[in-house]
């Protein structure tokens, strides 16, 4: 078996996160495009689970960049 190291653990895990996520966003968006049932409310709010998916995917994609080498953040900027 291949030996892993650090940097490709770090990427598998944050494409499985990011797929995770893109996954989540499928299932709150057809979940929430459900007819109401008035005999079972809705329990969970699909809208905010599917917000909540898609900033999970933003910290995702800015994860990869920062694995690429690109420097994110207030130090990037030039702030403290």
């Amino acid at each position: 078996m291949a030996e892993l190291d650090a940097r490709t653990l770090d990427w598998a895990l944050t494409g499985l996160g990011l797929l995770l996520g893109l996954g989540l966003i499928v299932l709150g968006n057809w979940r929430a495009g459900l007819p109401p049932d008035p005999l079972r409310p809705r329990m969970v709010s699909w809208h905010f689970i599917t917000l909540l998916a898609g900033l999970w995917c933003v910290m995702m994609v800015v994860h990869a960049v920062n694995l690429l080498g690109f420097e994110t953040g207030r130090q990037a900027l030039g702030l403290r």
